[in-house]
């Protein structure tokens, strides 16, 4: 296969010179004549570069190619903590993302990526992010796709927006506490309280398309391991896959004399693995849960809004079950700038966790963990985002600059936990490549 590919590869240029050459010289037929004239060419090989001036050299459509790209993300992070009894700050720069990868296109059909997360940021067994193998489909029934892999199209709406695009420079607290991974969890927090991992990047089969021609209406469905941001092998006794499915309506329309796109739509998922039970690591139970959303957009606006909802089995320390929600809601419109676009966003949200607590550390990214037992989680949680995304080269280049203030409070299970804010200053530059 290797020489193989080493002949695609070198004959490519080789028949594309010789073909230039040959148009080149028998465009030319009295310099041919000439040539032949002064004994340089005979009548044959003259007359054989006018065949070739006229042949059509047909390369092959499924030659195998490969395409590289990145993504840097530097950020300043200056970040203070209070709950009226202690407080905590934090400030510096720091890398947030350093993504590698590879598109590869094996034939027509057949395609695939390997994504790498230099910085290991969402793992502590692997650097990989979105990997898979994917199978195009198109039938006079059916046009979509299937992917085998690491991928991420399961819960979350802002989960399921790459970083690169999104519009702000962290995902909300609702989202965090959904379906985010949390790596600075504690000795509570894996069973019984805060974040549920529900959802994002997982090991799977997935499909996405649309039916009988219709790209309106967009259908899509996976089955993964329970667990979120693991590459390995099910544990033996947390062997019941999860199921996912969402469905999209995408449509343009207009308003105030002007064209806007919009998407309506919802994730759910079906996982009867994906609670673990506070004290008891083999004992599991079923968590389900839903995602509608909206979104609109033209060249210069751009809104959306999106509820999560999920039932919890043994989702409190006590063993009882509950209903954790949010709500996010963000704007943004862009204005010609100096250089670029530069547009205004901010981002509402809110968080109920039904019992359950979310804490600090999970809800927002990298806040300080001011105690290390019980009294850290908080059953509510609200957030203001506040901020400036400059466009500097399209989508290339992009510098960010947000305030967000994060409120908690409410006692989970009398455990003293009143109130605690969070006070963020982020500021990022991103380049893509």
């Amino acid at each position: 296969m290797f020489n193989v590919a080493v002949r695609r590869f070198l004959c490519v240029p080789i028949v594309i010179i010789v073909a230039f050459c040959s148009h080149v010289l028998a465009s030319d037929v009295e310099l041919l004549d000439v040539l032949v004239e002064r004994g340089v060419l005979t009548s044959a090989e003259a007359s054989n570069i006018k065949k070739q001036s006229v042949e059509v050299v047909e390369l092959r459509s499924d030659t195998q190619a490969m395409s590289f790209f990145g993504r840097l993300q530097i950020q300043y992070l200056s970040l203070s903590v209070d709950d009226a009894n202690t407080s905590e700050t934090k400030s510096g720069f720091h890398f947030r993302r350093i993504y590698l990868g590879v598109k590869y296109k094996i034939n027509s059909d057949w395609d695939g990526v390997t994504t790498a997360d230099m910085l290991n940021g969402t793992s502590s067994e692997h650097k990989l992010t979105t990997t898979y193998v994917r199978r195009k489909i198109d039938t006079n029934f059916y046009t979509g796709n299937f992917r085998f892999g690491l991928d991420a199209d399961n819960f979350g709406f802002e989960d399921m927006t790459s970083s690169k695009s999104l519009l702000t420079i962290e995902r909300s607290i609702v989202t965090r506490f959904f379906s985010c991974d949390t790596p600075e969890m504690g000795k509570y927090s894996y069973a019984g309280y805060g974040a549920l991992k529900f959802g994002a990047d997982s090991l799977g089969l997935y499909t996405n398309g649309y039916f009988f021609g219709n790209k309106k209406v967009l259908y899509g469905t996976s089955i993964t391991n329970p667990e979120s941001y693991v590459i390995s092998f099910p544990s033996e006794d947390r062997s019941i896959p999860a199921f996912w499915f969402n469905v999209r309506y995408i449509d343009k329309i207009s308003l105030f004399g002007n064209n806007y796109s919009y998407e309506i739509g919802t994730y759910s998922g079906y996982s009867p693995q994906g609670s673990v039970v506070l004290n008891q690591p083999h004992k599991y139970g079923l968590i389900y849960g839903v995602n509608p959303f909206f979104k609109i957009t033209d060249n210069k606006f751009t809104s959306y809004a999106d509820f999560m909802f999920a039932s919890v089995e043994y989702g409190r320390a006590d063993g009882s079950d509950c209903c954790p929600f949010g709500v996010n809601i963000s704007a943004e419109y862009k204005f010609p700038f100096v250089i670029g676009e530069i547009a205004p966003i901010m981002r509402f949200s809110y968080l109920d966790t039904d019992g359950r607590g979310a804490r600090l550390c999970e809800s927002v990214r990298k806040a300080p963990s001011l105690y290390d037992d019980f009294r850290q989680y908080y059953n509510r949680a609200v957030s203001f985002y506040f901020g400036l995304n400059w466009y500097v080269s399209d989508c290339d280049i992009r510098i960010q600059f947000a305030y967000e203030r994060s409120a908690f409070w409410g006692e989970v299970l009398n455990n003293d936990a009143e109130r605690a804010d969070a006070d963020a200053i982020r500021m990022q530059l991103q380049l893509l490549f």
